[in-house]
């Protein structure tokens, strides 16, 4: 396959707005994803462990990671364990985990819209015959097995599909097939080496880049009459095996980056009027640059920026020596012009300096939450200046603190990072304070520890933002409550009712938003409340675990009334209507727990693990 076994791994979406990564060298779990724009993590996803393995408490390790679209992220194991990982995006959870055929061997994987690909062989004779197996990435059904040839080696396998056209590497030939196995074009004495063969297509699908030994092919796909693939240019390399190949279509021109892991990033720019030839012969393209590091494993990637095509996208390894195990991605662009010649030498970005900038926004999300529906931040560049103004304010206790701008003495904000604000008033200050903890740092602090002093406290809450009192709440003050602020947002109103822990009130007030959501106009386009309260609860419980006691009463009271609704239809029997209307409504629920999922399963995956530490304790206390 393609990259080095300790190379991190990349992979950016379709729409160029999420970057992930994972890090091969220290057994982490987690896959994090980050904003292409901002380089802030937007969220995490798990690893699951392998089961199939001797120890059933050890991660998966991933060889290659691929978005098959915006909703799909694709993860290749090692060849040992033969397996095809599948995580939604959309629901934060790892949906799919597809074993490879015992009797195969998986070599590559490739993916086209929401199929997924693997290229695998199998020893027979003195030959090993190659299949591509298709998949669908929703139900992980294998769909097809597709015969693509034999080959004599098994180290220069490689796969990548366009319109249903793949292009595979096969030891010293590069074939192109349609999705039945049907030969269309192939070329031979193509050197791939012995570290594998990293294809990429162009987005247009014209051209591709093959990686070979010491060198990267660049072939024309023609479509004119028949479909033909011909050898363009021969990329010079270094000595090093090929981690990642990009490749842009410009006005006049060809441009390729490629990335040797340790060794240099190299960029070309081909021109659109070379005409094709044959490989014998053909006089090496050397690049227009190279560019390296000081510290040779300090750059993990590079390639074309997935939004901002003029420009060159280098992703670093972190400052502790793990990359990406910061809230920020240690990221640098370099634009294209004719300054972007000879040998480079590159400097990760400082961690001060972006840290500052971006310390407000970076928001680490719990493992399994998804960032379109966790990170809410708050717009602050809307808010007007308020100087000489006052304006209500309630901090996390639930104190007063309405202030002007004279009060710029009596209070400061915390942590706040001297980053040429300093000409800003104390209003404007408190005023992105109040929009920050209503948006969000309510989600984490609102709920004060020392229950003896925080009672107090909550009651001025109530008393500013509305009329609720949790000694005198009915189910029906509290469902009103509760739709009056999933319709709104409230967060303040939010955390309100989610205080209240008497199980008849809450079992009452699940079953009235039930009744709510079934008198809904619009069933298929609009979200039902209970759906909405369940969000809310799981990402507040994912992202501060001591509301896991206080909010589960909640949960079992959802979850009870939802499976209460499914056996009551089931006995009394349900209309055709009736019985979509409660899928769709448990599909909702569903989509909602894939975070507390994740949330719950690596923690019981720690107790062994505890365990056998607290085991190894007491045999060492003992011998003391």
């Amino acid at each position: 396959m393609n990259s080095s076994p300790t190379a991190p791994l990349t992979a950016t979406s379709p729409s160029g707005n999420l970057i992930a990564l994972a890090n091969t060298s220290s057994k982490s779990s987690l896959i994090r994803c980050y904003d292409s724009t901002s380089s802030s993590l937007k969220f995490t996803l798990r690893i699951p462990n392998n089961r199939q393995g001797n120890n059933d408490q050890e991660t998966y390790e991933l060889q290659k990671l691929v978005f098959a679209s915006d909703q799909f992220l694709v993860g290749q194991t090692v060849e040992d364990n033969n397996t095809v990982l599948v995580w939604d995006i959309h629901r934060g959870i790892n949906s799919q985990i597809i074993h490879v055929d015992d009797k195969e061997t998986l070599s590559d994987v490739a993916v086209q819209s929401s199929k997924l690909y693997a290229l695998t062989y199998h020893a027979h004779n003195d030959k090993f015959k190659t299949r591509v197996m298709q998949y669908d990435c929703h139900s992980g059904k294998l769909e097809k097995k597709i015969k693509v040839g034999s080959v004599k080696t098994f180290n220069a396998l490689g796969l990548a599909i366009h319109d249903e056209i793949m292009a595979i590497g096969m030891g010293n030939m590069i074939k192109l097939c349609d999705l039945n196995g049907g030969k269309l074009d192939k070329v031979d004495d193509v050197s791939t080496g012995n570290d594998g063969c990293v294809i990429k297509y162009s987005a247009d699908g014209a051209y591709l880049v093959a990686s070979g030994e010491g060198s990267a092919i660049l072939f024309r796909v023609s479509k004119e009459n028949k479909i033909r693939l011909q050898p363009v240019a021969v990329l010079k390399l270094s000595d090093g095996a090929v981690s990642n190949i990009d490749i842009l279509i410009a006005s006049k021109s060809v441009r390729v980056m490629t990335h040797q892991y340790g060794v240099e990033s190299s960029y070309f720019v081909i021109s659109s009027d070379l005409k094709p030839s044959k490989l014998d012969g053909m006089v090496p393209t050397l690049p227009i640059a190279t560019m390296q590091t000081k510290i040779d494993t300090a750059l993990i990637s590079s390639g074309f920026h997935p939004i901002r095509s003029d420009e060159i996208l280098f992703v670093f390894r972190h400052a502790s020596n793990a990359p990406g195990s910061g809230t920020t991605l240690p990221i640098k662009s370099l634009t294209i012009d004719d300054d972007v010649s000879g040998s480079i030498v590159l400097s990760p970005p400082s961690d001060d300096a972006e840290g500052k900038n971006k310390k407000r926004r970076a928001e680490a999300m719990a493992p399994g939450e998804t960032g379109m529906e966790a990170s809410m931040t708050a717009d602050l560049t809307a808010l007007k200046k308020l100087k000489g103004s006052a304006f209500e304010a309630v901090d996390e206790d639930g104190n007063d603190i309405t202030a002007t701008a004279e009060d710029e003495d009596d209070f400061d904000l915390e942590d706040e990072e001297d980053d040429g604000q300093g000409g800003q008033s104390i209003a404007d200050r408190l005023a992105m304070l109040s929009a920050a903890m209503e948006q969000e740092t309510d989600e984490e602090e609102d709920f004060d520890e020392d229950e003896d002093d925080a009672g107090d406290k909550r009651v001025k809450v109530q008393e500013t933002k509305s009329k609720f009192s949790n000694k005198t709440a009915t189910s029906e003050s509290l469902t009103t409550l509760l739709t009056q602020a999933l319709s709104s947002n409230d967060l303040i109103r939010l955390n309100i009712a989610l205080q209240v822990t008497e199980p008849h009130l809450i079992s009452n007030t699940v079953k009235s938003l039930q009744l709510l959501d079934a008198q809904r106009p619009d069933p298929n386009n609009t979200e039902g409340y209970v759906a909405m309260l369940m969000g809310h609860i799981v990402r507040r419980m994912a992202r501060r675990h001591t509301l896991v006691t206080s909010l589960m009463c909640w949960i079992k009271a959802i979850l009870l009334a939802s499976s209460q609704i499914s056996s009551r239809r089931m006995v009394d029997g349900a209309s055709d209507e009736e019985e979509e209307r409660l899928a769709r409504e448990g599909r909702e629920l569903a989509s909602k727990l894939g975070p507390l999922r994740n949330f719950l399963n690596e923690r019981v995956e720690c107790f062994p693990q505890l365990l056998r530490l607290e085991g190894r304790l007491a045999l060492l206390g003992q011998q003391l």
